[in-house]
């Protein structure tokens, strides 16, 4: 009797099994104190039919896959890399030991359940690799609060706890990622600490009678168990439960039928079995040669062993139909004439690899055999790909490795089982193109970048005197390993052994050889192999192969043979031989297709297709399917209807959809939907399906809405080139792009609506839809259009607002001159309502002048009393005009006091220059290398320049500001120029005058300042002014003595600094104002 697992268990290892399609996991079952029965050695040895972890070492089939060294049975031996070098042993970790951490503490009680069985998912992980463990604890109606999995590193005894990470019932899953080398080692599990009402106990491993262990890569050996639970004493529901693919429950008698069951539905889900619907490739590798020889023992020569074995299962596998067999040595010889010295292994299974692709292989099994340190080790392992890169060739590989696994048991051989090994070493050489660990064994890493799937088959261990005795001393042992090979690879792909065929009815050996000269030149008369190369290649190139039968003649006649084989070329000589010419069936002289064939999957489409017009039309058809009416109605079924192609002259679908505006809402472009129409509806009611070359009856409806007051399909097309490449003749998608996207963009959709021009014209509309055009649309069809509104033709705002929030704002505010500002006329053109949001919102305290007829600065400079109750605060000046200021006749257009000298006595300090710098940018980090270190010595010169000349500092600095953007230098000028105010930048091709250091720039700029305010000015130090000259003196100096006059616009004269409007009332308000705030 065989232990069963609960439901609740099985539900999570099997959960464990769907995600991970591991091949095999590892039972163990514990010991339990009712049982007094003991197993006997040969019930054992049936009972272990759950695998031994991979060894150690095994045959290392690396880049050489030469060399041998094992470990087994506790033996400890040297194991080769993949790049044939010695690994390094492990440092010691000094560390308390695992006894001693997971003894039971005071709190933590011996548990009086029994554990009834453990499951290990993996015996070997690669880093970066999750371990899953499910244990099974007491009857079913335990219910488990928590747990966690005490273990340890054999190598240092270093111990690790591994967390439960789902818990149903009296079931545990415990799971733990290892991330880094830095967990390499072997581990062994020790015991199970569980939470049960509050209380934790523990079960110690050892006195369950577990010896459960696990490599981090690493391999070890294990003792999966198969102890046998008398079913009567232990209280557990004896269903066994797994599931399939799809998380349908299916029962099993047995645990190990379980697992099979699992195994067997992750084979078939990773596999697609019907790619092999031809003929099966099969590369058969004799692992070794004389060169490379293989290990030796026991009398026996690895690479002659493993010769015959390839030899006796390509004898077999031949047997089977639909399979064609090759070998990468025919000889014991090195097949690519490679010596013994190093690096010439690696080379020959590249080269190995190699032919196995240029053959078209389909897989490739390299046969080996194993060896040991201890003569003890036997049984058969099996290595199949990872499921790193490709995933599929891991499935693939794993379940054929699993059927000869099964055959090669089933000769008496141990199973050791299949398994995959990972490259450790995380260099570029051992990793394939997307990152991710390869394989180790070279063959297996090479084959699958080909896209092979590959296996490497160690049958039995040749330093075992009793596999040497029981499987490999004898040719007729030999023979049998290679037949179990053959039959585990054609149970696999599904391979039959049949009744040799009479070819005669197809096949006349003389007239093949005669009939092409390529095979008479390659095999002479030779009648058996050119009756291979026929049945082989010659029936699926469709070579006549008797005088007698042509397949083109065969396939053109018959409908019923076309519409069942398509172009299965063999198809039709195998039906001739079996049926067709028993029937009578005319097999020559037929050279034109008859009958082309119009019905698909039922449907006949005989009313939009004809073959003859389709093959006709289309030149690019014709190359593909010339006498391929199944093929042709395909592509038209599949393809030609997607892509609007013409299949018969009384149809043309551009036409039909052109002409029927009530197809065009129900199909849009789905093009397939206008035939199909036409075959089930259509040409019953007489439609018309032909030349209608232009859109008929365009839709103005979208979702119950009629768009026609606003959207005329040919103006829409013909005025947006973008729309036109898109939707000619479209007129349902053109409507839904301009509802969903036109009217939000502005778009024009007829001549008789313009946007633009509604939005212009209409205040009562702007203030109800702001900037959503949408509305302006969807108004006009609602109401405007019947209330005679205008909307086209209207240019510009007509009645800009004027009122914000119930106050009228016009006495200082006015669109179109406010408009006129460059920032605000890009980012508020054609919206009064935001203009006059942002001049109420900002402009007013940026001091921005809105009208002709006020001018804040004018305003504030004419009355002290304003002065003294606003100060700088400008918007209250606004304010007070409009409110009091307008009725009281307060001039705001003309200045009534004195301009601000430029030579003044300073009005600032150097404190406020520095505060004022610093909350509007940082220092460049270039004047600090220029001896200028922060700003307070920057403004400090700026302060001993201006006053040395008479200058009010303020007016200087902040100039310096407003010209530089606070030293940013984003224009013509830059850092490096030491030009503080744009001195000599003239025109947008010139960048102006540039100055040694930071002191002769200030210098500069103060005098030029000083230049212009003093006729003939004395300066107090050296003119560094480059700009100043005799003709200076004569023409420009004294003609600016004013901050506000500094702006051409304002000078009396036209001269001045700078083009800029307000350029002086800029610095005064902008920026020395604020600069007083400091």
């Amino acid at each position: 009797m065989k232990k069963k697992w609960s439901r609740k268990a099985a539900l999570l290892l099997a959960a464990v099994t769907i995600l991970t399609s591991l091949p095999t996991e590892y039972l163990y079952a514990a010991q339990t104190q009712e049982i007094q029965d003991t197993v006997t050695p040969e019930e054992q040895s049936n009972e272990e039919t759950v695998v031994d972890t991979a060894l150690t070492g095994q045959e290392s089939v690396a880049d050489t896959e030469q060399e041998t060294t094992e470990t087994v049975e506790g033996t400890t031996a040297t194991e080769e890399t993949t790049d044939g070098t010695e690994a390094a042993g492990k440092s010691e970790i000094e560390t308390q030991s695992a006894d001693t951490q997971n003894a039971v503490t005071a709190d933590i009680l011996t548990a009086e359940d029994l554990l009834n069985y453990l499951v290990l998912d993996n015996a070997y992980i690669a880093v970066g690799g999750t371990q899953n463990v499910v244990a099974n604890i007491g009857n079913e109606d335990l219910a488990i609060g928590g747990g966690r999995l005490l273990y340890h590193r054999v190598s240092d005894g270093a111990a690790y706890e591994m967390a439960a990470t789902e818990i149903d019932g009296n079931g545990l899953r415990f799971s733990e990622t290892f991330a880094d080398e830095s967990r390499t080692g072997e581990y062994a599990l020790d015991a199970i600490i569980y939470e049960k009402d509050g209380q934790e106990y523990q079960i110690c491993l050892s006195d369950a009678g577990m010896d459960v262990r696990f490599g981090v890569n690493t391999e070890v050996e294990t003792n999966p168990d198969a102890e046998v639970v008398d079913e009567e004493t232990t209280d557990v529901d004896m269903d066994v439960v797994s599931f399939d693919e799809n998380g349908n429950q299916t029962s099993e008698d047995s645990i190990a039928d379980a697992i099979a069951n699992q195994k067997a539905e992750a084979a078939e889900s990773g596999i697609s079995r019907s790619r092999y619907n031809g003929n099966i490739v099969v590369v058969l590798d004799p692992g070794h040669d004389a060169s490379q020889g293989g290990t030796r023992g026991n009398g026996v020569a690895e690479e002659e062993v493993n010769f015959k074995i390839a030899e006796y299962c390509k004898e077999e596998l031949e047997q089977y139909q639909g399979v064609t067999v090759y070998m990468t040595r025919n000889t014991r010889a090195c097949p690519f004439g490679l010596g013994s010295k190093k690096g010439d292994a690696a080379i020959c299974n590249e080269k190995r690899v190699e032919y196995a692709k240029s053959v078209g292989a389909n897989v490739y099994v390299s046969l080996h055999n194993n060896a040991a340190d201890s003569s003890s080790a036997s049984g058969v392992l099996i290595f199949y790909p990872n499921q790193n890169y490709n995933p599929s060739l891991s499935q693939e590989g794993g379940a054929l490795a699993s059927q000869i696994l099964n055959q090669l048991t089933a000769l008496g051989l141990r199973n050791r089982g299949t398994t995959v090994r990972t490259c450790v070493d995380h260099v570029p050489q051992y990793q394939y193109a997307d990152g991710s660990q390869a394989d180790y064994y070279a063959v297996i890493r090479n084959c699958k970048k080909a896209g092979i799937p590959a296996i490497i088959v160690e049958h039995a261990f040749i330093t075992s005197p009793s596999d040497v005795s029981n499987f490999l001393s004898t040719d007729e042992k030999l023979k049998s390993l290679g037949v179990a090979d053959a039959t585990g690879i054609a149970q696999y792909y599904g391979l039959k052994k049949e009744t040799p065929v009479d070819y005669s009815a197809v096949f006349d050996a003389t007239y093949y050889a005669n009939r092409y000269p390529d095979l008479k030149a390659a095999f002479g008369n030779d009648e058996s192999v050119l009756l291979q190369h026929f049945i082989q290649y010659g029936m699926a190139e469709g070579r006549q192969g008797s005088s007698q039968f042509d397949v083109y003649s065969y396939k053109n006649l018959y409908p019923d043979l076309r519409a069942a084989f398509g172009n299965n070329l063999k198809s039709y000589y195998m039906h001739y031989i079996s049926s067709g010419k028993a029937e009578g069936r005319k097999a020559t002289g037929v050279n034109t297709l008859q009958n082309p064939i119009t019905t698909y999957n039922g449907i006949d489409y005989s009313a939009v297709y004809d073959y003859n017009y389709y093959l006709k039309k289309y030149s690019d058809l014709a190359k593909i399917y010339m006498n391929d009416d199944i093929g042709l109605l395909a592509h038209f079924v599949n393809c030609g209807m997607g892509e609007g192609r013409q299949a018969k002259d009384s149809f043309d679908v551009s036409s039909y959809r052109n002409q029927y505006q009530d197809l065009r809402i129900a199909f849009g472009n789905n093009l397939k939907s206008y035939y199909m129409h036409y075959i089930s509806n259509g040409k019953a009611e007489g439609r018309k399906a032909t030349g209608v070359s232009k859109l008929q009856n365009p839709v103005t409806v979208y979702q119950g809405v009629d768009y026609s007051a606003v959207y005329n399909y040919s103006y829409y097309l013909k005025k947006y080139k973008d729309l036109a490449k898109i939707y000619t003749n479209d007129d349902v998608g053109l409507l839904a792009h301009f509802v969903v996207s036109g009217m939000t963009e502005g778009r024009q959709g007829k001549d008789s609506f313009d946007v633009i021009s509604y939005r212009n014209q209409y205040q009562d509309l702007r203030l109800a839809f702001g900037k959503d055009l949408r509305n302006y649309y969807v108004h006009y069809m609602n109401c405007g259009k019947k209330e005679g509104r205008i909307a086209t033709g209207v240019k510009t705002l007509q009645n800009p607002v004027t009122r914000y929030n119930g106050i009228d704002y016009s006495a200082v505010y006015d669109y179109n001159y406010y408009s006129t500002y460059g920032d605000l006329q890009s980012a508020f053109n054609g919206d009064d309502i935001a203009l006059l949001s942002h001049f109420i919102n900002n402009g007013m305290s940026e001091g921005r002048q809105a009208s002709k007829n006020f001018n804040v600065q004018i305003y504030k400079n004419n009355y002290t009393d304003l002065q003294q109750a606003f100060g700088n605060n400008l918007k209250p000046y606004y304010m007070h005009y409009i409110q009091n200021g307008k009725a009281e006749g307060r001039n705001a257009q003309t200045n009534i006091q004195v301009y601000h000298s430029i030579i003044r006595g300073a009005s600032t300090t150097v404190n406020q220059m520095v505060n004022y710098y610093n909350a509007k940018a940082s220092y460049p980090a270039y004047y600090g290398n220029a001896y200028v270190p922060d700003i307070r010595s920057f403004c400090q010169i700026y302060y001993d320049e201006a006053t040395a000349e008479g200058v009010d500092p303020a007016l200087a600095f902040t100039q310096a500001m407003k010209e530089t953007g606070f030293l940013k230098f984003t224009g013509q000028v830059k850092i490096e120029q030491f030009n503080f105010a744009g001195m000599g930048v003239t025109d947008a091709s010139t960048n102006g005058d540039s100055y040694q250091n930071v002191r002769e720039g200030i210098r500069a700029h103060v005098q030029h300042l000083k230049a212009y305010a003093v006729k003939n000015p004395a300066f107090a130090n050296p003119v560094v002014d480059k700009r100043y000259s005799s003709w200076f003196a004569a023409n420009r100096t004294g003609t600016a003595p004013y901050i506000e006059w500094l702006g051409k616009s304002e000078n009396p004269s036209g001269f001045g600094w700078a083009t800029e409007k307000g350029y002086g009332y800029s610095i005064l308000n902008d920026y020395m104002n604020q600069l007083y705030k400091y």
